[in-house]
């Protein structure tokens, strides 16, 4: 029990936004955009948890990259704006995160946020399945 106690996850409040954590730590800024996006822990603050997944998308982590781009593209605490969903998924998915890589393909399948091509729709959908990317809700279609 000891065990699992000292690798349980601490609340915001536990750790009282440990300043220094979050300003040298993108994942930790992740985690807490996750947090505020989800109201878990803490108040729900989309606009807290989309400046949060930037600061951390800025420094590199892929997973904040496509939430940003996620918040973008369903306008969740920023203004909806289909270019930036694009700019942050394409980040993500040259990084080769999976879900950013099938949400790219999906974009230039449909023309959300930038130029219809279905071949890059394909390229990017074949880079999420090459990765195992099964979630067929979202997976695009592409028809010859």
């Amino acid at each position: 029990m000891d065990r699992i106690r000292k690798f349980r996850l601490v609340s915001v409040r536990d750790a009282d936004l440990d300043r220094t954590l979050l300003q040298t730590c993108p994942v930790a800024w992740r985690q807490l955009g996750c947090c505020y996006e989800t109201g878990r822990g803490v108040g729900q603050d989309l606009e807290k948890a989309a400046i949060l997944y930037s600061q951390a998308a800025v420094e590199g982590d892929v997973v904040a990259q496509y939430n940003l781009g996620q918040m973008y593209f369903h306008g969740r605490g920023v203004k909806k704006d289909m270019e930036k969903a694009v700019y942050w998924y394409q980040e993500s998915a040259t990084a080769g995160y999976a879900s950013a890589q099938n949400m790219l393909g999906n974009c230039f399948y449909n023309g959300w946020g930038i130029k219809k091509d279905w071949r890059m729709a394909v390229k990017f959908f074949q880079m999420a399945a090459e990765q195992g990317y099964t979630d067929k809700s979202t997976l695009g279609t592409v028809e010859k």
